[in-house]
């Protein structure tokens, strides 16, 4: 079976089907974090909704961590199954495993014990801060088991067992649909009963991953593990590092927004939480993109298909001025609706419809940059990511926030922040741009 799908045929059903896949599989894992949402906005508490918009910081540091690895994973591990080494398979699946675990171990640990001092520099109401630290205690443990989650199903996707990875994801998401609701309403355990119920979907998943992965040849060959960690840690490294930095400005970004939005209260906190949440369902196939978009600028590069590289990133930004008008008029019909659902004051409702009306354009410019991150990495250029979204979180994000506020409160800080991430899209586009018209670096 030829591995170059993408060098013959149309190009651009190829980058529409690759993003609809893509988007798909990555919305099978938002909605583990949509159904939370739900649920917690079902209890019509706004400081409990709060203390869970404040939780997100804590669990988008592992989230940043867990995305580097499994970028790493797939470029790492799609080399050695191409070369068909089952012994260096096994080698990187172990050392990957235990360098993650690691990791992410000591990443929880630093959290929790930081928690009182990370909560008083933010400024948490201490009622809001005593109800997220129940619900972090014991929701950041459980990343542990989802890394294993996330590394064992992007291992399934790299060997092509797509539906076996999308049993696992679909698992989980069924077994917290049912089990949250369950502990939260029908125990009478609140916010805490969601932590539970997503702990207790992590050790399924883990468990549904492992098994699932044990049958892919070369992950079972016997490999010291030792060994395994000091071999292969610096290879993972080399990958992860840059995008875990790249993923790491993004949570600045969103710990300076929580920083400004804190002193305007509750609501404004509440109303962050639900605009979160709207924003990345309505767009992650904005997300899926560098994914989806790099294997085939890297299949037609390597075949010198210089024409079909083009065509295929003219199609992603055309896809991205659709897809972006598309959700942005979805945002705006249905953004009331949604704010009624859970359960929030018509202030709170106000910012929500406000934000989403403004914020349309501005995301359609910056699923631009999505499109020039998947240039950057095909074309030789993977460091101009982390410089890209470290400038998207400093220069484009706080001068903004604090213009924002400062003209129009609460929302003028969420549109300020999203008209700065903007204006460093654009920056980023036209340097991709510049780039795609060059040679790629080899290696």
């Amino acid at each position: 079976m030829s591995t170059s799908a993408y060098v013959s045929g149309n190009i651009s059903k190829h980058v529409w089907v690759a993003v609809a896949s893509s988007g798909a599989s990555l919305l099978a894992f938002f909605l583990l974090d949509i159904l939370s949402l739900i649920y917690v906005s079902l209890l019509h508490d706004e400081p409990v909704l709060a203390a869970y918009g404040v939780a997100k910081t804590f669990t988008f540091l592992i989230s940043t961590l867990q995305a580097a690895f499994v970028v790493s994973c797939a470029a790492g591990l799609s080399r050695r199954i191409g070369a068909g080494d089952h012994f260096e398979i096994a080698g990187f699946v172990r050392g990957l495993f235990m360098l993650s675990a690691i990791v992410i171990a000591v990443t929880v640990m630093a959290e929790l014990a930081l928690f009182s001092d990370i909560s008083v520099w933010l400024g948490v109401d201490a009622s809001v801060s005593r109800l997220c630290h129940e619900y972090v205690q014991v929701v950041l443990p459980a990343t542990l088991m989802m890394t294993i989650v996330h590394l064992s199903t992007q291992i399934l996707r790299t060997y092509g067992r797509v539906q076996a990875a999308m049993y696992v994801t679909a698992g989980c998401t069924l077994f917290f649909a049912i089990s949250a609701p369950l502990f939260m309403f029908q125990l009478e355990m609140g916010l805490f009963g969601s932590a539970l119920a997503f702990a207790l979907t992590a050790i399924l998943g883990a468990c549904m991953g492992l098994i699932g992965i044990a049958t892919c040849p070369g992950v079972r060959e016997r490999y010291p593990l030792l060994s395994s960690l000091y071999t292969h840690s610096r290879g993972i490294l080399h990958v992860a590092g840059p995008a875990w930095l790249g993923n790491l400005a993004t949570f600045i970004g969103v710990a300076c927004l929580l920083k400004v939005m804190v002193p305007f209260g509750v609501a404004a906190l509440a109303a962050m939480t639900v605009l979160d949440r709207i924003v990345q369902t309505l767009y992650c196939f904005f997300f899926a993109l560098p994914n989806a978009l790099a294997p085939i600028l890297g299949q037609n590069l390597g075949a010198r298909e210089t024409l079909r590289v083009r065509a295929s990133i003219r199609c992603a930004h055309r896809l991205v001025l659709v897809y972006g008008t598309a959700a942005w008029l979805a945002g705006v019909l249905l953004s009331q609706v949604l704010a009624q659902f859970a359960g929030l004051s018509s202030a709170t409702q106000s910012m929500i419809g406000e934000v989403l009306l403004y914020a349309g354009p501005l995301w359609v410019l910056i699923g631009g940059e999505l499109v020039a991150v998947a240039v950057f990495v095909s074309f030789g250029r993977a460091w101009y990511v982390p410089v890209f979204a470290w400038l998207r979180a400093t220069l484009g994000t706080i001068p903004f926030l604090w213009l924002g506020a400062h003209l129009n409160g609460s929302t003028g800080a969420f549109i300020g922040m999203l008209a700065g991430n903007a204006c460093i899209a654009v920056v980023a586009n036209l340097t991709s741009r510049f780039i795609s018209t060059g040679r790629p670096k080899e290696g």
